[in-house]
């Protein structure tokens, strides 16, 4: 159990940081969105949308490629982060200067392309920092990301809030996105240098050519996955206008949020799962398989619980203007479940160099997912976008399920959780349909859940004695 004890640590770290870090930043888009409405939220969510997919090209693919080599031989942590900083800070001021040149060509208005030029800017400073996060993470350091993370989501609330109190512009506002992400960045750098030493800050063209080759089937994987995030907003705001992307995101948001904490988990899970197919595949396998579980039981319980609240969460959030959000978390709130599942699985794949099939799988469901989202976005607006990711959900999970059908324990603990799912689901669906009353279905639901749980041996023991021994430790 020490590998799990060490994933779960390294993920209770991560997410308590990001879990505090999102409530800022949720807490100031609530003040935001009801003090500029539904169109100037919109805009925020396209300029973050449009930020996404621009950081993709800074990236490069070379977060993943630098924790799963760098966790192999830490004696080269300088060397990785230092030159591979050098080619992000490149791509970072090309890619900002020639979009700052297409948003003064297009002609837009002024408040949106300040929006637009700040948001991207604070995509592409983030990625920088990106790069020494990594090498933090390689050497399973994460309380170093963690509190930097959470700084700069205090800075952006502290100072956001209260630019808002004192009435000032929503682009001014929004202007603490890149100058928090700057302090960070710098912070991170000084961190980085008294831990391991002076990055070397030095162009090896031949370090640099191997290093984008072995990271392309990485910065693929990204530049799909940030055009499955991004363009659904993308095409909700071209298509229906920003005040209807406005309600996507309202509910969008808070589901994000929560989907963080699976991203979270993979980093965890990552370093380990990758150090063990080299020392022992029976423990990489196992490792696959209690993963599995853990994604289920957070995630499931979590997914129902944010259906039968769906209404109550809006509204207390956002308030009435955005009550039609509700629609979006009963819809897809059961891709919490399934976004978990597919991180746990694209880790394996990752971890046992298949990432190559995992591209292809990607790309079929993404060119399936844009498709469908432009049917049925031009036929049912928000409710058509959240029906078309939830399908695309299913389609990414069967599908890389099958990729990874060798992982015997893997593929036998998903297969388990198939009736307790079903009887669950059930109970929900019945109970809502019923007129039920939201805070005994609750009750009600996690009472059969941690039954099912049980009995199926979707929670064990060992998973218990695991997080008392945290517990007793971080007391």
């Amino acid at each position: 159990m020490k590998a799990e004890r060490l994933v779960f640590k390294n993920t209770m770290t991560l997410g308590i940081g990001k879990a505090i870090g999102d409530i800022a930043i949720f807490l100031f888009l609530i003040y935001f969105s009801r003090s500029f409405g539904r169109d100037v939220l919109g805009q925020y969510a396209f300029a973050m949308a449009t930020g996404g997919v621009l950081s993709i090209f800074v990236s490069l693919g070379f977060h993943t490629y630098t924790i799963r080599e760098v966790s192999k031989d830490t004696r080269r942590t300088a060397e990785f982060v230092g030159q591979l900083f050098l080619l992000r800070l490149v791509s970072a001021v090309f890619c900002w200067g020639l979009f700052w040149l297409a948003v003064a060509s297009i002609g837009t208005r002024q408040e949106t392309q300040g929006i637009l030029l700040i948001i991207v800017a604070y995509h592409l400073t983030n990625k920088l920092t990106g790069i020494f996060n990594a090498g933090f993470m390689a050497h399973e350091k994460m309380m170093y990301p963690t509190v930097l993370g959470m700084l700069e989501r205090f800075i952006i609330l502290a100072a956001g809030a209260s630019g808002i109190y004192y009435s000032f512009s929503p682009v001014a506002i929004l202007s603490v996105y890149p100058v928090s992400a700057a302090i960070v960045l710098t912070l991170s750098y000084i961190i980085f240098h008294v831990r391991y030493g002076q990055p070397v800050f030095r162009f090896d063209l031949q370090f640099m050519k191997k290093a984008v080759r072995q990271a392309s089937p990485f910065l693929v994987i990204m530049i799909l996955s940030q055009f499955y995030d991004r363009i659904g907003i993308i095409i909700l705001t071209f298509i229906k206008g920003e005040g209807v992307a406005g309600i996507f995101m309202a509910g969008d948001r808070l589901l994000s949020t929560i989907n963080g904490f699976s991203a979270v988990f993979a980093v965890a899970l990552l370093p380990s799962v990758n150090r063990l197919t080299v020392e022992k595949r029976d423990d990489f396998e196992r490792l696959c398989g209690w993963a599995s579980r853990m994604v289920f039981s957070l995630f499931f319980p979590l997914a129902a619980l944010v259906y039968i609240f769906s209404d109550r969460i809006i509204l207390l959030a956002f308030g009435s203007e955005f009550s039609a959000s509700a629609a979006i978390l009963r819809i897809a709130c059961w891709a919490l479940v399934l976004i978990g599942f597919n991180q746990v699985l694209a880790i394996a794949l990752i971890a046992l160099y298949r990432q190559g099939q995992l591209v292809r799988i990607r790309m079929a469901v993404y060119i399936g997912y844009f498709l469908l989202s432009v049917l049925l976005v031009w036929q049912f607006s928000y409710v058509g976008l959240a029906w078309a990711k939830i399908i695309a959900e299913i389609a990414l999970f069967l599908l890389t399920l099958v990729g990874a059908v060798k992982i015997s324990p893997l593929f036998l603990t998903l297969k388990r959780f198939l009736l307790p799912t079903t009887i669950c689901m059930l109970f929900v669906f019945g109970f809502t349909a019923a007129g039920g009353a939201s805070l005994p279905g609750a009750v009600l639901f996690m009472v059969l859940f941690v039954v099912t749980a049980f009995g199926f041996k979707i929670v064990r023991t060992d998973d218990l004695k695991a997080l008392r021994a945290w517990l007793v430790k971080v007391s």
